[in-house]
């Protein structure tokens, strides 16, 4: 964090670190019910660096992004565990009381986080219902319900009521739009983000295998979609990608690992080779698309925070010093390097 003294930003970046070592993890234990373990780690470090939240878990941490895809992962990992999700044949497995209880917290915490994320965390007790587990369906509801009680009432405190929109209260103006441009956010997420069109090719094989998960998968990323296009900044603004989205980054991670998985089930050896080299084209790609939006966001003369990948990745490839003004920005604003130095 440029322009604050180094303890605190060593601290700051150690704990978003940690959040997203913790968001890869719980991808990965995920992904270990379908992959080897080599296997399941690279598609979780794919899936981390194609998305938003590689930004914003390392320039720009302050921001909630990083916080709550880690409540949110914790949050699906524990539903999958309890439920014992994607297991083949039989199972003695029982859930456990005080993982239901922490279902419930990691519940709370991601609404807490990013409010807007109710919507998706909300239907995971619809899959409870369906497979009939009543303990953790109130358990981890009465839990999550607990965890929630400060919002209400500091809401209540610094507006005069307990549920309220905080955008509306203090802009005057309405944060929820008739018209909804969810078409639009999801143009941009793919635009910037193309490895979570793994996400839908892995959600419709899971529908073969498993309706009820598929059709919790595609409620919790079709409701976030509805509910980030009909915001009054539906494009979020100043974003690396759509940084709205970046908080479904475990169940992108989920749907990866079912396309790579069934792809290496169909071909084999010839299919473990070519799920590797997808995945080194994403990591290679996104490497040179971040080098791009570096050069862009601090060198454009056009003022605006970043456009389409591809004119991003030209200007850099068009610039005369394109690898000196990278070397330039991380020892001057972005690298821990510049901690010391005055903000930008």
């Amino acid at each position: 964090m440029q322009g604050v003294s180094l303890p605190y930003s060593l601290w700051l970046m150690l704990g978003a670190n940690l959040m997203a070592l913790e968001t890869i993890s719980a991808m990965y234990w995920i992904g270990r019910r379908w992959l080897d373990e080599w296997l399941a780690a690279l598609v979780s470090f794919s899936v981390f660096v194609g998305t938003p939240l590689l930004y914003h878990s390392t320039v720009d941490i302050l921001n909630s992004h990083s916080g709550a895809s880690f409540t949110m992962a914790i949050f699906m990992w524990l539903l999958v565990v309890q439920l014992d999700a994607f297991r083949e044949g039989s199972s003695s497995h029982k859930p456990k009381a005080w993982m239901w209880a922490l279902m419930g917290v990691m519940a709370g915490l991601t609404v807490l986080t990013r409010w807007q994320l109710a919507v998706s965390v909300a239907a995971a007790w619809l899959i409870l219902a369906h497979k009939r587990q009543w303990q953790g369906f109130w358990l981890s509801g009465v839990t999550a319900a607990i965890t929630l009680l400060p919002l209400p009432l500091i809401w209540n405190q610094m507006f005069g009521a307990p549920f309220v929109i905080p955008f509306n209260e203090l802009e005057g103006r309405q944060f929820w739009q008739a018209e909804n441009r969810f078409l639009l956010v999801l143009s941009i997420l793919l635009q910037h983000s193309p490895i979570v069109c793994l996400f839908f090719v892995g959600l419709l094989l899971l529908y073969r295998h498993d309706k009820a998960w598929a059709a919790l998968l595609f409620v919790m990323f079709a409701s976030q979609l509805i509910v980030n296009g009909a915001a009054l900044d539906w494009h979020a603004g100043d974003s690396y990608g759509m940084r709205r989205m970046s908080e479904l980054i475990v169940i992108y991670g989920l749907g990866a690992v079912i396309f790579t998985s069934w792809i290496q089930r169909k071909l084999k050896r010839a299919g473990r080779l070519a799920v590797i080299t997808l995945y080194v084209i994403f990591i290679c790609y996104t490497s040179v698309y971040f080098g791009s939006f570096l050069v862009w966001m601090w060198t454009n003369p056009e003022g605006f925070f970043i456009v389409e990948p591809w004119r991003m990745i030209q200007y850099w490839l068009e610039h005369p010093q394109g690898m000196q003004v990278i070397r330039e920005v991380i020892a001057l604003h972005v690298g821990p390097w510049a901690w010391h130095m005055p903000g930008p």
